[in-house]
C-alpha cells in the first residue's frame, strides 16, 4: 500500500520512515508541523503598513518591512478593499443598475423561502408546530443578544434610508433564517430543549430576583439601617455665584 509525501507528492511505502525523493520524515510530529506551516502560508494576510509582504496568523512583524501590524489593521486590509468596491458601486451605479440588483436580490430571496417552505414541510411530514413553538423561544433570545450587541446605525440605516423594495428582501430573509433555526432544533432536538429550559429558568430566576429579592433586600436594609439618603433639591448644589 502506498500513500503521496505531503511534500513533494512522490509515491511513499507505507512502512517507509522518509521519502525517497525529498527525504522528508514521514513522521507525525512533521507531517503535522508541515501542514501548520502550510496553513499559515495559505492563510497570510497582506501587510497594510507595506502592501508587499505576507504576514502569517501568529506572526508578530512582517517579513517584508519589520512593522508590527495590529489585528485590526489586518482585518480592515481584507475587509476594506471589497466594502470599498461595494460602497463605491451602490453610490456610482446608474438608477437601472440599481433597481435591477434590488429585483435579483428580491427573487433569491423569494425563491430561497418557498424552498425552504416546501423542504421543511418535506422533512417535518407537517408537525412543525413543536419546532415553531421551541424556536419562538429562541428568538427572544437571539433578539435580546441583537439588541445588546448590534451597532443601532446598522438600523436606523436600514429603516431610513434602504428602499423598499430591499426591506422586503431582508424581511423573506428573516423568514427564511427562522425557518433554519426550526431545522437546526429538529437536528438537535434534545441539545435544544436543554438550552431552552435554561433560558426559561434565566427568565424566571431575573423575574424572582428583581420582583421579590431584591425587595425584601431593601427593606430589610432600611429596617435595619435606616432609609438612604436622598436627594434633597433645596441644597446648594455644585458652584455658588454671588450675584451683584
Amino acid at each position: 500500500m502506498k500513500f503521496r509525501c505531503p511534500k513533494c507528492s512522490a509515491a511513499c511505502g507505507l512502512f517507509d520512515r522518509a521519502c525517497q525523493r525529498c527525504g522528508f520524515l514521514l513522521t507525525a510530529r512533521s507531517v503535522l508541523r508541515l501542514y501548520l506551516v502550510q496553513a499559515r502560508q495559505a492563510t497570510a494576510l497582506e501587510c497594510p503598513r507595506c502592501r508587499k509582504g505576507a504576514v502569517p496568523i501568529g506572526a508578530k512583524v512582517c517579513p517584508a518591512c519589520g512593522e508590527i501590524p495590529t489585528f485590526r489593521d489586518l482585518v480592515e486590509a481584507t475587509v476594506g478593499p471589497p466594502r470599498r468596491r461595494v460602497r463605491n458601486y451602490c453610490d456610482n451605479a446608474p438608477p437601472h443598475a440599481k433597481r435591477l440588483a434590488q429585483w435579483i436580490y428580491l427573487l433569491l430571496s423569494a425563491t430561497l423561502l418557498w424552498w425552504l417552505l416546501g423542504y421543511v414541510q418535506q422533512v417535518t411530514g407537517g408537525h412543525w408546530l413543536g419546532l415553531a413553538a421551541l424556536s419562538i423561544l429562541y428568538l427572544t433570545a437571539i433578539g435580546l443578544c441583537a439588541a445588546w450587541w448590534m451597532p443601532r446605525g446598522w438600523l436606523f440605516a436600514i429603516a431610513y434610508h434602504a428602499p423598499g423594495m430591499v426591506k422586503f428582501s431582508l424581511f423573506l430573509n428573516f423568514l427564511a433564517s427562522l425557518l433554519v433555526l426550526q431545522l437546526l432544533i429538529r437536528v438537535w432536538w434534545e441539545q435544544a430543549v436543554i438550552l431552552a429550559g435554561l433560558f426559561v429558568t434565566l427568565l424566571v430566576a431575573a423575574r424572582q430576583l428583581t420582583h421579590r429579592v431584591l425587595p425584601v433586600a431593601e427593606a430589610l436594609r432600611e429596617v435595619y439601617l435606616g432609609p438612604r439618603d436622598g436627594f434633597d433639591n433645596t441644597a446648594p448644589q455644585g458652584r455658588s455665584a454671588k450675584m451683584e
